[in-house]
């Protein structure tokens, strides 16, 4: 198998690019500052990159499905290659600055402790409900 030069590389510059449009910024914008306060946004980054390649051939005069043909191809083979990625930009909270004071202040994922609520009422209905229909021995 013959993998010529004309294949795509993700080369530095575009990981460098990929790179620089996830980020706290693409979520919140630039830190702001008003008066003596500062605020400062921080986030959590998620990427994932892949790449693939494979390739193959085929006998001289065979097409797809196997079955020969009169005419011959030139050389049987093939080959692909293809990359992917993704990310996201999860925000956390923010640094505030305030003097000389500094502070974290979380952000609360309200999705998550609404689910979490949902769950323990379902645990507390399935507990009661079996308690009260067990029978004594």
């Amino acid at each position: 198998m013959d993998m010529d030069s004309k294949d795509v590389e993700l080369d530095e510059n575009s990981l460098k690019e990929i790179l620089g449009n996830l980020g706290v910024s693409s979520v919140f914008g630039d830190p702001v500052k008003r008066g003596d306060i500062s605020i400062i946004p921080v986030a959590e980054m998620k990427i994932g990159l892949g790449s693939g390649r494979g390739g193959g051939g085929r006998g001289k005069g065979e097409d797809k499905g196997g079955v020969k043909s009169s005419e011959g191809d030139d050389s049987g083979e093939c080959s692909m290659n293809g990359y992917g990625g993704g990310g996201k930009v999860i925000p956390k909270g923010f640094i505030k600055f305030k003097g000389d004071t500094v502070s974290y202040e979380p952000i609360l994922d309200v999705t998550k402790i609404a689910f979490a609520g949902i769950a323990l009422v379902a645990w507390a209905i399935y507990w009661i409900t079996r308690c009260c229909t067990c029978e004594e021995d």
